[in-house]
């Protein structure tokens, strides 16, 4: 196995936990994590599980710092009590209440769906309907649970070491006879989904198995091991085929590579708590947010940084011009985004987009001034965007390439554009395909939008089926 070993470094060095505290007076036992926001369901003013009936949900922006209330509605618009204790987020801004409570603790056979519209909006939605399924409920809970190929896949509950399956097109329950089921099961602590395979983690110290659902059985990826002890929960959501797990006692946080198998340990400071399983865990943009349900705190840690490839793996001339930036020696041109001043150079830049060329030689005002204001790129996207001006180099995500493929074409970096039209080619989901086309199609990248419809052609009817539901 091979581990990449942390290099010593200091509290200046390291990541940074932020933390917010947003005053929430409910107590919430069901929450997911979507697009950069959580939805909690299922709360009680009272804290009691016996009454956990409200007819609103809570919408939490930890990026705005906003605490939104959004009102539950029926299908006929009506308002709505929802009794939840458990959900899982699908897909669409779509989430499947796996079971309701009623005031004797008995588990209805009753599974609903709340759709939630508008979230960027002042006036978001959520409405419930309920599902006739076609088959029993099989218990109560789930210890883990995930959704691959449109069904849920959904593994143990009380003593039952069992896996059991979902299908959210026919609405039926069935049992899923995997080979060695309960030896897994029983240790398992997360389920994931990458480039169309679904994976698991199980203790001991954190090993991963691909979940093969064609021939019904776990294949261990090579038996590899976190190169230290102790137990890990898992964040569910995938980045680049990069998995976060969090120490619960030591409040460490370690990423798990897919392609590669390699661990790396994230250097960061500042989080208070232990991780527990009561957190809720979501990855999204490079950033990592947990929420606490006991203290009612959420956490957010960014994690682009960690992430970056070694020097080694640059070039000595990328090296040098990435310490130039930063450094940023003779520079003579400055440019300020959301309030930060970031130094540059004219003559490099002018010399990597026509764009800079153009309003540094055509005496524009632009010319004499020390300073220019950007607005069509925050700070983060900025540097990234000035990092491969001076290096040729940029690690990417999925929010960021889009972002990127847009500036790279209005300030004519061709380069830049061609890497990003490539990085997105290559990281095509059922989930971005139409945000990445239709970027495609703004910014005229012929390459991109081929690879676009090559990918809906490959995948029509598992798309059409999304789309049905």
């Amino acid at each position: 196995m091979t581990s990449s070993q942390p290099q010593l470094t200091t509290d200046e060095e390291k990541l940074q936990w932020k933390q917010w505290n947003p005053n929430v007076k409910r107590q919430f036992y069901s929450a997911v994590g979507l697009q950069g926001k959580f939805v909690f369901l299922g709360g009680s003013d009272s804290g009691q599980v016996d009454q956990l009936s409200v007819d609103s949900l809570l919408l939490f922006d930890p990026e705005k710092q906003k605490m939104s209330e959004i009102p539950l509605l029926n299908k006929d618009g009506q308002r709505f009590s929802l009794k939840a204790y458990q959900s899982i987020y699908l897909k669409d801004s779509k989430i499947l209440v796996l079971n309701e409570l009623k005031g004797d603790l008995q588990v209805s056979q009753s599974i609903g769906i709340v759709t939630l519209k508008d979230l960027d909006s002042d006036a978001p939605s959520a409405i419930y309907e309920q599902m006739e399924t076609k088959s029993q409920y099989p218990f109560m809970s789930f210890f883990n649970d995930g959704i691959y190929q449109d069904k849920l896949y959904a593994f143990g509950g009380f003593s039952h070491l069992e896996i059991w399956c979902f299908d959210i097109e026919t609405l039926k329950w069935s049992k899923c006879e995997f080979k060695d089921a309960e030896e897994y099961v029983e240790n398992m602590t997360g389920f994931f989904v990458f480039n169309d395979k679904a994976y698991i983690s199980y203790e001991p110290n954190v090993q991963f198995a691909e979940f093969d659902v064609e021939n019904l059985r776990f294949c261990p990826l090579n038996n590899k091991r976190l190169p230290c002890t102790g137990r890990y929960t898992p964040c569910p959501d995938v980045s680049d085929g990069k998995i976060y797990l969090l120490k619960e006692e030591e409040r460490e946080v370690w990423c798990y590579n897919l392609e590669n198998e390699e661990y790396t340990k994230i250097e960061a400071i500042g989080f208070q708590s232990d991780f527990q399983k009561y957190f809720v865990k979501h990855l999204y943009n490079g950033q990592l947010f947990v929420y606490e349900y006991e203290k009612k705190i959420f956490w957010s840690l960014q994690l682009e940084a960690s992430l970056k490839p070694k020097p080694e793996n640059l070039s000595n001339l990328q090296q040098l011009m990435k310490k130039f930036l930063i450094e940023a020696p003779y520079s003579d041109i400055s440019f300020e985004v959301e309030s930060q001043i970031i130094p540059a150079h004219k003559w490099w830049l002018t010399q990597k987009s026509k764009y800079f060329m153009n309003m540094f030689s055509s005496g524009m005002m632009e010319t004499q001034a020390s300073s220019i204001k950007i607005n069509d790129m925050n700070a983060s996207t900025f540097k990234a965007f000035l990092e491969f001006l001076y290096s040729d180099h940029v690690d990417l995500n999925d929010g960021l390439a889009l972002e990127l493929l847009q500036q790279a074409d209005k300030y004519y970096v061709p380069l830049l554009k061609e890497a990003c039209e490539k990085y997105l080619t290559e990281n095509l989901t059922h989930d971005n395909y139409v945000i990445i086309g239709q970027t495609a199609e703004l910014v005229d990248a012929v390459v991109l939008r081929q690879a676009v419809v090559n990918y809906v052609g490959k995948n029509m009817k598992k798309l059409k089926q999304r789309m049905d539901f």
